[in-house]
Parts: structure tokens; C-alpha cells; sequence
């Protein structure tokens, strides 16, 4: 996943970065791609499967 232009970080992501400290750019760089990712997936929304109707206590005919 990519994020587009009008990707916002969540104030506690930013907060993550102001306060540790890293020993150079790169690793902060590395740092931000992986909350950026990280925060990507969390929004994604995962549809459940449809449930099998309960038919009072018989099993569902199977369709052949």
C-alpha cells in the first residue's frame, strides 16, 4: 500500500517521532516508512464471511 497525497500521521505517530531519538536520518527515515505502514494496514477494513442461516436445530440442505 501507498499513501497518497493527503496522508495525514496520527498525532501519537508524531509524537513517537519527536520523542525518541535516533543516531541518524536514515534510521528516523526508516523509522517514519514503517509507521507510515504500519497505519496503512490498520485502516483497512476486513469483511467477515456470510454466516450459514440456522435452520432450528437441523443441518442446512446441501446443495448438490
Amino acid at each position: 500500500m501507498k499513501p497518497t497525497k493527503t496522508f495525514r500521521l496520527t498525532k501519537r505517530n508524531k509524537t513517537l517521532l519527536g520523542i525518541m531519538s535516533f543516531p541518524d536520518a536514515h534510521i528516523r527515515g526508516d523509522f517514519k516508512r514503517m509507521m507510515i505502514q504500519a497505519q496503512l494496514q490498520s485502516e483497512v477494513k476486513i469483511k467477515p464471511e456470510p454466516r450459514k442461516q440456522f435452520t432450528g436445530g437441523q443441518p442446512a440442505p446441501e446443495s448438490v
